[in-house]
Order: C-alpha cells, then structure tokens, then sequence
C-alpha cells in the first residue's frame, strides 16, 4: 500500500512538472556555483588589476548585444514551439530547424559587425581608462567580440528544447564556459589574460555545438513550412528584444562609468554585480514570474487587477526585503572567502563589499519595479510600460555622472538604486490612473455620473509577455 501511494504521488509530481522544476533549480545552483568559482579564480590569478579590468571591459559589447537578444529568443520561441509540438506536431522539426537557422544567421552577422567596429567599440566601453588598458582590451576584444554568435546558437537551441520541456539539458551545458575558464586558470596561472579570453571563447563554442547536436538528435530536425506559429514566434520576438535591449542599457552604463574610474574599479564593481545577479535570479525573477501568471488569471481585467496588483506588490515587498538581508549579510563573507585570494587585496574585498551593500537595499525597489511592468503588459501598456523603462535607463545615467565624481564606483551603485525607487513610484502613479480609468479612457467617478450610457464591455487582457 505504501508502494502503491509512493508510486502515485511520484506521477503527480511528474505530471505537474515538480520534479523537472525542481532538478532543474538544483542544476541552475549548481551551475551559478561553479560559475562563481571561476570568477574566484580569475580574482585571485589576475587580481583586481588592469588585466581583469581590461577582460570585463572586452565583455562588454558582447554582453550588450548578446545577453538581450538570447533573453528575447528563449522568450520568444519556447512558447510557439510548444504549442506546434501539441497541435501540429509534424511541423517542429521544420521549426525547430527553422529558428536555429535564424538565431545562427542573426548571429554571425552580428558578431562580424562587432568585431569589425572594435576599435571604436572599445574606446566607447572605456572612455577613462589607461592606454595600456585600452590596448590590452581590443587585444580581447578581437577574442571576445565573435562570442556573439556561438551565444545566440545556444539561444536559439535553448528555446526550442525549452518548448519541448527539456529543460535540464540547456542548464547542464551553461556549466561548459565556467569550466573552460577554471581549466585555462589552472593550466596558465593566470600570466596571460588572452588565454582567459580564448578559454571563455572556447567556452561559449563548446556550449553551442554540444546543444546545438543535442536539439538536431532530439527534435529530429529536418527540411520544410514551420508553419503559423514560427512567423509567431518571430512577430514576438521584435517587442521582447526592444524589452531586453533597454533593461540590459543600465548595467552597460554602469559598467562604462566604473572603467572610468580608476584601475580595478570596474573588477570590484562587477564582483558586486555578480553577487547582485545572482540573488535577483534565485529569488526575484521566480516571484516576477509567478506575478506575471497572477495578472493574466485575472480575467476580468480592472475589476479584479487591482487586488491582484496589491497582493504581487506585498509579495515582491516581502521577497524583496528577503533578498536584500540576504546579499547583505552574504556578500561580506563570500567575497573573503571566493574571492580574497591571491592578488585580489583585503582592499579589493572591502570595496566590492561596499558597493554588494548598496546593491542589498535595491533589491526591495527591483523586486517591485519587476512587478509592476508585468501589470502594464496585462494591460496591454507596453508603451507606457517601455517609456517608463527609458526614463529609468536616461535617469540612471544622469545619477551616473553626478555620483561618481565624488563617490566613485559606490556612487554608480547608489545611482541604481535611486533611479529603480523613482521609476517604481512613477510607474505605481501611472498604474493607478490605468485602473482608475475604464477602457474608454473615462474614469470609474466619470462613468458613474452618466449612467445612461451603455456599459462598456468587460477588459479582456492580450496575451502575458516577459
């Protein structure tokens, strides 16, 4: 009988998904940890010198144009393929082979434009920093820059086996890069940072060919009409990618302003960043995601939005706080004990910790601030909800250059978190005038006073995006 019960509770959990999830969120530690091994073993080789400096000035481009895009695959494609695996399953692999295509072609011509504009590129990523970092860093750049296209390959393979719910093979394969690295350090101590960059490379080329065979077996892709839900896929994708391209700016222009700085500036600033990613992606995108599904189950639109709303905005107030006690209390012990080895000096350690902290308190206004764009696109705002985005990205910019003149590298930290804080109250502002309003555009007190009017037919949301 105990059996019996064991075997059907083990059928609920498959069926609803529990243990994929569940593996898979062991995976995805697992691999952030080894990730943040290799990022301890570049610290302690390197140190927080000129040449890390100049390895994290090269990813920067890349960072930019790559991280965006792959984020807007994944997105974009999981879902129609998905949904053409369930309703017209003779055309996947036509599709599945389809966008690999695409994600491949966008790819190469991407990098071959980034890497051909390296020069400039370079001079934009690091206005401030030396002649010798800015050598160095084109040097890596010429390495880094093409990473560009293995990276959208992985995206494009990721998404396909994301729709087909095969979700711990793309996570597995994420672990290839950080072990790349890890092996070059080990093998060359860290005396040529061109061998770093070439591992990563390698790193990135590995993942996309292990997962690129990896979809071919297991989607059996083949020649043919992908059918209506590709050029869905595509008509999706265009929005996502305006979407991502804006959220990624911010780091971007932080990362800018702290290679201006000074030397190691930007390796102590970006240890944080690490840190900071880390816990946004263990705690604060899982409880943006379960808002998301919240919002598009409240059928009824603005009658029962607004409760919904209240209740994502306790929870992400709660889960915020929770995050921000925990990379504060965490970061100063990790740093000592991943990074403070080697050449990286109890002053790097002290200045990264400095700016983890600043970053601990914007945890509560990036908890919020994930909610409440998923309530405009609930909405069906996405312009509003995008405008509001610039304004944080333009803001951001200003605090930038007014704060680390005489704060340095802890000033661009308290930039993000004053320019998330005003945003958010900007967006709940705006918020509340939406669902004070009926989809005419009239307010529920100016509706009332007429009430001869026909009422207007109920707010049924489009279809949930990011």
């Amino acid at each position: 009988m105990t059996d019996g019960v064991g075997r059907r509770m083990a059928n609920r959990l498959r069926s609803t998904g529990t243990i994929t999830i569940g593996t898979s969120a062991v995976i995805s530690l697992a691999v952030r940890l080894m990730s943040l091994g290799s990022q301890g073993l570049m610290a302690s080789r390197f140190g927080a010198g000129s040449e890390l400096g100049a390895f994290f000035v090269a990813l920067i481009v890349p960072g930019l144009v790559a991280a965006p895009l792959a984020s807007a695959i994944e997105l974009a494609v999981a879902a129609p393929y998905a949904r053409t695996l369930a309703e017209e399953p003779e055309r996947a692999p036509a599709m599945a082979r389809r966008l690999l295509l695409r994600s491949a072609a966008a790819g190469l011509v991407l990098a071959a434009v980034v890497t051909a504009a390296a020069p400039l590129l370079v001079r934009v990523s690091a206005p401030g920093a030396s002649a010798e970092t800015q050598r160095l860093a084109l040097t890596l750049a010429w390495i880094l820059y093409p990473s560009v296209f293995p990276r959208l390959v992985t995206a494009g393979a990721s998404g396909v086996l994301f729709g087909a719910r095969r979700l711990q093979a793309p996570l597995v394969i994420n672990a290839v890069n950080p072990l790349a690295i890890i092996a070059a350090l080990v093998v060359d101590h860290g005396r040529h940072p061109e061998v770093l960059a070439l591992a990563a490379l390698a790193g990135w080329v590995l993942e996309a060919l292990l997962i690129a065979f990896y979809a071919g077996r297991t989607e059996h892709m083949r020649a043919g009409d992908p059918g209506p839900a590709y050029r869905a896929a595509m008509a999706a994708l265009r929005p996502l990618l305006v979407t991502f391209v804006v959220l990624q700016l911010s780091p971007t222009i932080d990362q800018v302003f702290a290679a201006r700085v000074g030397p190691g500036e930007l390796v102590t600033f970006v240890i944080a960043t690490r840190l900071f990613d880390g816990v946004v992606a263990m705690l604060i995108l899982p409880g943006a995601r379960l808002a998301q599904v919240a919002f598009a189950r409240a059928t009824d639109g603005r009658a029962a939005l607004p409760d919904e709303l209240r209740t994502q905005l306790r929870r992400a107030f709660a889960v915020g706080g929770a995050a921000a006690a925990l990379l504060a209390l965490a970061a100063p012990p990790i740093i000592f004990l991943v990074y403070r080895h080697g050449s990286f000096t109890s002053n790097d350690a002290w200045r990264s910790i400095a700016v983890a902290e600043v970053f601990a308190a914007a945890l509560i206004p990036l908890a919020v601030g994930y909610v409440l764009p998923r309530a405009f696109i609930t909405l069906g705002e996405t312009g509003i909800m995008l405008q509001l985005m610039a304004v944080q990205v333009v803001l951001n910019l200003v605090l930038d250059a007014v704060l680390v003149v005489p704060l340095g590298i802890v000033g661009i930290a308290i930039a993000t978190l004053a320019s998330y804080t005003i945003v958010d109250i900007a967006q709940w502002v705006r918020l509340r005038e939406l669902l004070a309003s009926e989809p005419n555009g009239r307010t529920k007190a100016e509706t009332s006073e007429a009430p001869t009017e026909p009422a207007p037919p109920p707010f049924v949301p489009p279809p949930s995006g990011p």
